[in-house]
């Protein structure tokens, strides 16, 4: 590497050293878009009248250091490359055109390298001139610093990857945007949907702050080292404030779904805008929350229909606005038992049905009250004009007499779904 010397490529110009750079638009075609990263090369290189020829010798260098060290000796207008390799040259691109990269391959005499292989030197087929005058490294040893940084960064310009959150920042004192990752073994790439969840539960704001010590050797960055104070408290009691924070919201959404009757998981997707349940909340995690919180008045009667009651193989279903609900299934001996249960309400709807009739005839009746309301649908039921094929209790949960109601209420249910 001697009789080489480092370019870099970064934020549109091409850089030979920390004081020189020119647009990439006058070097390369327009069409020709790089990737935001860093590129460093090897290249050497022939100087004449303000001119450079450069050729690059590999594109994938180990050592760049020598970068921070190189200064210019004579003025530079024009810079222009040769003997390109575009099986090299494509993994550094984003987009390009078909016309320009048959143009680069046809122009190429050096040897070919396998196509997307990022680990593969050019070295190429004749040498020319090795920067003979118009580059300079010093004849010192590297010098290396250190920076230190505090800022803040918003939840939404960082991306959550397993055991990781990264993001980019730009700093006065460096050339192109810094990549930077905050370790957190605890952090699962899923979580980056929900992220801006930590904020509103670990400080009320969009933002983390970062302290950042950034080691240089001739000013470029060798080495980072990155921590926060927010992104330290991501463990499994945050989520669980999370997911207890998310079943409070989510019993006020409007479901996207065109159904009247969702599981646990369509629930989740209505909140998080058609994204899968991101945290795989259970409609039993639901009931166990809700009924912990004060003045739900009939938080026994979903435990035990949640729990002894509901039936093995179905799925407790949720209604949402304008009346937040569970439905549950119980098989009985010869019918099917369907009971909807209003979060704090009075009473318990049940609907006996014979065995062979579908489930999704609950969603029917659940779209008509949804639609008329409770009481019209009641009126209208007695009047049989409606769901006259099935059999409708409502079910009070309390009542006049000294009795425990729950114990009532309880005896009431099983001889209804026996």
């Amino acid at each position: 590497m001697a009789n080489s010397k480092i370019i870099l490529i970064a934020d549109g110009k091409l850089h030979l050293s920390r004081g020189f750079s020119i647009d990439l638009y006058e070097i390369f075609s327009r069409d020709l878009k790089f990737s935001k990263r860093d590129i460093f090369w090897e290249v050497e290189g022939n100087y004449q009248s303000g001119k450079v020829v450069l050729r690059v010798t590999n594109y994938h260098p180990s050592d760049f250091t020598n970068f921070g060290r190189q200064e210019l000796t004579k003025p530079i207008t024009e810079i222009e490359f040769e003997n390109l390799n575009w099986n090299e040259l494509e993994n550094f691109l984003w987009s390009w055109n078909n016309i320009t990269r048959k143009n680069i391959e046809n122009h190429y005499d050096g040897p070919k390298s396998e196509p997307n292989k990022n680990s593969v030197p050019n070295n190429p087929s004749r040498r020319i001139s090795q920067f003979p005058d118009f580059i300079l490294v010093e004849n010192r040893e590297p010098i290396q610093t250190t920076v230190h940084e505090n800022f803040d960064v918003l939840y939404k310009d960082a991306t959550i990857k397993n055991g990781i959150i990264v993001f980019e920042k730009k700093f006065s004192w460096y050339h192109s945007r810094i990549s930077i990752e905050i370790e957190n073994s605890f952090l699962k790439e899923e979580f980056d949907s929900i992220k801006f969840y930590f904020g509103k539960v670990i400080n009320g704001t969009k933002r983390f702050s970062v302290l950042a010590i950034f080691t240089l050797i001739d000013n470029i960055v060798t080495g980072i080292s990155a921590t926060s104070h927010e992104i330290e408290q991501v463990n499994e009691e945050l989520v669980d404030v999370i997911k207890k924070k998310r079943i409070k919201e989510v019993i006020n959404v409007q479901s996207k779904k065109e159904k009247s009757l969702i599981d646990a998981d369509e629930l989740f997707e209505s909140l998080d805008k058609n994204e899968k349940n991101l945290l795989n909340q259970t409609s039993e995690e639901i009931i166990n929350e809700v009924t912990t919180w004060d003045g739900i008045r009939n938080g026994k009667q979903l435990q035990y229909l949640s729990g002894l009651k509901q039936a093995k193989d179905k799925k407790i279903l949720f209604s949402l606005k304008p009346h937040f609900g569970f439905m549950f299934t119980i098989n009985g001996r010869n019918k099917n038992h369907y009971c909807w249960e209003l979060l704090n309400s009075h009473a318990t709807y049940i609907w006996t049905i014979d065995t062979d009739v579908p489930d999704s005839r609950m969603e029917e009746t659940i779209t008509r009250i949804q639609e008329i309301g409770r009481n019209n649908y009641k009126q209208l039921y007695k009047a049989g004009t409606v769901d006259d094929d099935l059999k409708f209790t409502a079910l009070f949960h309390i009542n006049a007499g000294e009795q425990d109601p729950f114990a009532v209420w309880k005896t009431q249910l099983d001889e209804i779904t026996e």
